[in-house]
Formats: C-alpha cells, sequence, structure tokens
C-alpha cells in the first residue's frame, strides 16, 4: 500500500507537479498578467524558487483567452542537442493556423526560467514579436538580471515587472485543503507550524506536508506530531538503504532511475512522465543545491547525486547509495 492510501487519496496531493486548479493568494497578480496580455504588451513574472511561478504560466496555459494560443516553453535541464531540436518559427506557424470561421488566434509565449534561455532562441522570439507573428511574451524568472536575454527580449519587458509574494496563512491553508479535498488530515492548528517552517513558501510547504504525511502512522496529523517531525534528529551513520527510505517518493524514483545509468534531467522527466522542471527542482535537493534545511532534517549531509563534470547536464549517483 502506498503512503497515500492511508488518508484514503489515490495519488500524492502534496506532488510537486503544477496544479493551476490549486492555485492560492495570486490572482491579483494573475489578472495583471492577463490585462498586459491582452493589451499586446509583455512582462516578467519574478519570485524566488518556489513561490509559484511555474503554476501561473501553466494557468496562461490551460486557460487562454477565447481568441488566443498560449505555448509554453522551457529549456531547463535541457541538453544541447535537445535545444537545438526547437524550432520557434515552426512552432509559431503551426499554433497559428485560422481557427474557427478562419479568423487567426494570437500568439502567447509564456517562458519559464527565462534565465536559461539560450540567447539565439530569444532573439528568434523577439523577431517574431516585432513581426507581430506573437502578441506577447510573458517570461518567469528567480531574477530580473537576465543577463541572457539582453539585447532581445528584455527589451520588451521596460517596467512590466511583477514579483511574488509568500502565501499568507489563509491563502496556504486554501491550497492544501483543495489538493486534500475532502480527505484532509492534518488538524487546523498542526499546518501552522509547516506554513512558518516553509516560509510560507508554496513548494516548501508542499514538500514539508508530504515529509510529514509518510511519517506519520494515524489518520490524522495534529501539532504535536509536526513538532515532532522538526525536532527528530537522526543518527549520523546510516546504511545506504537507509538513506533511501528517508527520501520523498519522487526522490526515489529518480534514485532508481539514476541506478541504472547517466541521465539528463529532460531524460528522467520523460521516463517519469513528470515536467522537467520539477525533476530539475529534486535534483538540486538531492544534491544539496537547494532545500538543505529539509535534506538534513532527513539526516542527508552529503549529495546523493552529483553532474558528471561542471559543464554537464548528465547527473549520476555519488558514493553516497551507489
Amino acid at each position: 500500500m502506498a503512503w497515500y492510501e492511508r488518508y484514503g487519496w489515490s495519488s500524492n496531493p502534496f506532488d510537486l507537479i503544477p496544479m493551476p486548479e490549486t492555485i492560492s493568494g495570486i490572482e491579483e497578480i494573475r489578472q495583471k498578467i492577463v490585462e498586459y496580455v491582452n493589451s499586446g504588451d509583455c512582462c516578467l513574472l519574478t519570485g524566488e524558487d518556489g513561490m509559484g511561478k511555474t503554476i501561473v504560466l501553466k494557468w496562461l496555459e490551460k486557460y487562454p483567452s477565447p481568441k488566443t494560443i498560449s505555448i509554453y516553453l522551457n529549456t531547463l535541464g535541457m541538453n544541447p542537442e535537445e535545444i537545438l531540436k526547437i524550432n520557434v518559427d515552426e512552432i509559431i506557424r503551426e499554433k497559428s493556423k485560422a481557427g474557427l470561421f478562419g479568423k487567426k488566434k494570437k500568439i502567447i509565449i509564456l517562458i519559464d526560467d527565462a534565465n536559461t534561455l539560450p540567447p539565439l532562441l530569444g532573439k528568434s522570439i523577439k523577431r517574431n514579436f516585432d513581426d507581430k507573428l506573437i502578441s506577447s511574451v510573458v517570461l518567469a524568472s528567480d531574477t530580473d538580471e537576465l543577463k541572457n536575454l539582453k539585447g532581445n527580449l528584455l527589451e520588451l519587458i521596460g517596467n512590466r515587472k511583477i514579483e511574488l509574494r509568500p502565501l499568507t496563512s489563509e491563502e496556504a491553508e486554501e491550497m492544501i485543503r483543495k489538493r486534500a479535498k475532502h480527505r484532509n488530515p492534518f488538524e487546523k492548528d498542526s499546518l501552522e507550524p509547516i506554513f512558518k517552517k516553509a516560509d510560507f513558501i508554496p513548494r516548501k510547504i508542499l514538500e514539508l506536508c508530504e515529509m510529514v504525511a509518510t511519517s506519520n502512522t494515524e489518520k490524522t496529523i495534529t501539532k504535536y506530531f509536526v513538532k515532532k517531525c522538526f525536532e527528530y534528529k537522526p543518527e549520523i551513520e546510516t546504511s545506504k538503504t537507509e538513506i533511501i527510505d528517508r527520501l520523498s517518493p519522487l526522490q526515489k524514483e529518480i534514485v532508481s532511475i539514476l541506478k541504472k545509468g547517466n541521465f539528463t534531467p529532460s531524460e528522467i522527466a520523460k521516463k517519469l512522465k513528470k515536467p522537467t522542471k520539477t525533476i530539475t527542482s529534486q535534483l538540486a535537493y538531492l544534491s544539496l543545491k537547494s532545500g538543505i534545511g529539509v535534506m538534513k532534517r532527513k539526516g542527508i549531509e552529503n549529495p546523493l547525486v552529483e553532474k558528471v563534470s561542471e559543464d554537464s547536464s548528465v547527473y549520476r549517483l555519488t558514493d553516497e547509495i551507489s
């Protein structure tokens, strides 16, 4: 039995796959972006890792206005060969075919992790915007210092920059309620310690909720148990099997894939049928490039995965668990 079945769920409600229908706390930001898009303007959405930038873009992709077609693009984790296969002109030609009654729809380009977009792709997208083949471009990035896009897409942004903020307690509760649906095991006062530990950042909240839920053996999760989870300090000496047991379900799947060979984030994503961004984020945790506090609470002091070389996008297991 999978851990989530104990609570009556058919799948993991805290999965990091972006779920636009569970979006909370960003209605005003979403509306502002829609206004820019409808006006034919370009804009930049910023916020630290895990704030919900991808969810906003996925919402725009999933729920475009009747007169627009949204194209989501993210080159994060792609190897050079995969990037070379991206033909912006061809994608736009295919998507801009005449719609109902012969009326062409406006093309909106949504670029996630814009700081990783190759300059050549940026120039190609800007050229199509200048030629009025693209109506608007929405960029999302952890930073507004997009050196890779200077001289092309960055010129289109101007001062149209929108920054995501952390959730409020009410917004965070709503997000968990939507994901857990009618089977929420968290007692009301048990969530606040999680929100504070996660600095009210959506992705961190989901990761901590999963950690607590997988550790719990009861039908409900109390505030006392949550605090007990955060105070837990594992033994320093642990076996490779014990280390793997402390990983999240998705992290275990990634480790299982890497035991069979070395792969790029996009290759792992295809095997697991997950977004490349989600896999890249988890590899950052497993390599201790991100979420160090979360991993240390699991008793993981050393990187479990690493790149085969500094300039490579291919990952392998380290001696810790290989």
